[in-house]
């Protein structure tokens, strides 16, 4: 329930924002922000300030950024493809190459992607990064917002979008572009997006919020509708959300964004029986078994960990794996953590749900 509200101008540590917000303070004493007219144009300059910062000062798989590592969702996909004679992949928003790079080496000789980002210096060092890993005939580059670019029909085995659909123009160009999304995969072909949505930013040193600068800033719950609307005859690998919170920074100086991240990966499923050229998805890596093994492991988790058996990670790394569409389940759920039985509202956060369990250990609770 919303307490109350105020109007005010919003200022940063050097310019004013030239345009009133809302901001409403929720239950949570969070503060979500709305753009009167969110101009486009100001808040992709805030975005390429943003990334064009972090190109120049950080390589693909360089120590200590959070490019030092493939997106562990994508490479998790890799026995999937291992049958497969040939790929072909789209990366929407591909940056420098985090996603479509490793991927494309892992089946080289067997690979061909499209990579698109909106940003030249991304698809600069895209192609840069292709030459250094020898793959540079396999990666085609395009600089575009991805919301425009041409998705041929049953062209895909996989199409990516990391931390991208949030940059479309509108909540339209969004369903828009899921739209050519599932039309362009190849049956049996694969979705994988992981999504910011509900995001603030938060100024520590002058202690106010910012409007976030993000083209789209849907609420997570509308995100999924339109995710299982549109690919309803799919069937859903992998279904998450997952708040974090890291620095990003913008021209006023660093911000803390916070984040309800979605990831979501689906199949374009025609058939259980192999078509010779790719293995039929329910052929026991994702789907086989899921449902009823996460119900057999739900108590046993929890139980370990209360014994001090296992981590509070391990748990976390299971539920990353195991989860599924057919019965989606968040991290507090698996562990049996209800907010109205604590008498307390439970915050989706790793930290917050650690300490709550780590509380029942200390109690002796199972």
């Amino acid at each position: 329930m919303t307490c109350f509200v105020t109007i005010v101008i919003l200022i940063t540590g050097r310019e004013y924002i030239g345009k009133k917000r809302i901001f409403l303070l929720n239950k949570k004493n969070i503060v979500d922000t709305f753009p009167e007219k969110a101009v486009l144009e100001t808040i992709r300059k805030a975005e390429r300030f943003s990334h064009t910062r972090q190109y120049e000062r950080e390589e693909l798989f360089g120590n200590g950024s959070w490019l030092q590592k493939p997106v562990k969702t994508i490479t998790d996909l890799y026995p999937f493809f291992e049958q497969y004679s040939w790929i072909d992949i789209l990366d929407l928003g591909c940056g420098i190459g985090r996603s479509c790079i490793p991927f494309v080496c892992h089946f080289r000789n067997k690979c061909k992607a499209e990579a698109v980002d909106i940003l030249d210096i991304a698809v600069e060092k895209l192609l840069f990064n292709c030459r250094k890993y020898g793959i540079e005939k396999d990666v085609a580059g395009a600089i575009m917002p991805l919301e425009a670019y041409p998705v041929r029909k049953k062209a895909f085995d996989l199409i990516i979008a990391v931390s991208a659909l949030e940059h479309v123009e509108s909540k339209e160009a969004f369903i828009c572009t899921l739209e050519k999304i599932k039309s362009g995969l190849k049956d049996n072909g694969i979705f994988c997006m992981i999504m910011n949505t509900e995001m603030t930013e938060f100024d520590a040193e002058t202690g106010c919020y910012s409007p976030p600068q993000f083209e789209l800033n849907l609420k997570t719950e509308e995100t999924r509708r339109h995710l299982h609307r549109i690919f309803t005859q799919f069937s859903i690998l992998k279904e998450t959300v997952k708040k974090q919170e890291y620095e990003i920074l913008r021209e006023s100086g660093p911000l803390q964004l916070t984040t309800q991240v979605v990831t979501f990966v689906a199949a374009n499923v025609k058939t259980q029986e192999t078509d010779g050229k790719s293995p039929a998805v329910g052929s026991g890596y994702f789907i086989g078994g899921i449902k009823e093994e996460r119900h057999r492991m739900e108590k046993t988790f929890k139980q370990r960990y209360l014994a001090g058996e296992i981590s509070f990670e391990e748990i976390d790394d299971y539920v990353d794996t195991w989860n599924n569409s057919e019965e989606p389940c968040t991290l507090r759920e698996f562990l049996g953590l209800n907010a109205e039985e604590e008498d307390v509202w439970i915050e989706d956060s790793d930290e917050a749900l650690q300490d709550l369990l780590d509380k029942q250990k200390k109690e002796g609770g199972v």
